[in-house]
């Protein structure tokens, strides 16, 4: 498996080489670094990867042996899995408690978003662990500093 194409690899081990900057030559080496370990250990390059979402479209015409609810079944123990074998950084916590079970599998998790598609006769799944990192504002939730506080928590509700 091959994380970072050869031309990209490349030009990051010249970059690092000539880069005169500590703090830099040590950011290049070690994203080079980490993409050689992913590709390795069949991981991610970014340590924040790890909310489970699925995407998957229906034709109208299929039918799912045990219907649609049996691909959160499945989805929750793949992800257990992958989990487990340190593929998935285990990311997913409770949105109360911030209890993590360490399996990213909780309340709402995995995601699983069902298109019905009438123009199509096959069944397609798309997996994407997305970040948690500058991803996290907008897209999925809201993200409530401390220093929010109450003033903070009444906005958020508001809007």
């Amino acid at each position: 498996m091959q994380t970072i194409p050869d031309d990209v690899r490349d030009e990051i081990l010249d970059c690092a080489e000539r880069e005169t900057n500590s703090l830099s030559k040590k950011s290049m080496e070690s994203f080079y670094e980490k993409g050689e370990y992913a590709a390795k250990n069949r991981g991610f390059i970014c340590s924040d990867t790890g909310w489970p979402l699925f995407y998957v479209r229906c034709g109208d015409n299929l039918r799912i042996e045990r219907g649609f609810s049996m691909f959160k079944e499945v989805f929750e123990e793949v992800i257990r899995d992958e989990t487990s074998r340190c593929h998935l950084r285990p990311t997913i916590v409770h949105p109360i408690s911030r209890r993590n079970p360490g399996t990213n599998v909780g309340l709402f998790y995995p995601k699983v978003d069902i298109t019905f598609d009438s123009r199509i006769d096959f069944l397609e799944i798309l997996f994407v662990p997305k970040g948690g990192g500058s991803e996290i504002f907008g897209s999925h939730f809201k993200m409530l500093f401390a220093a929010d506080g109450v003033e903070g928590i009444k906005q958020f509700v508001l809007q």
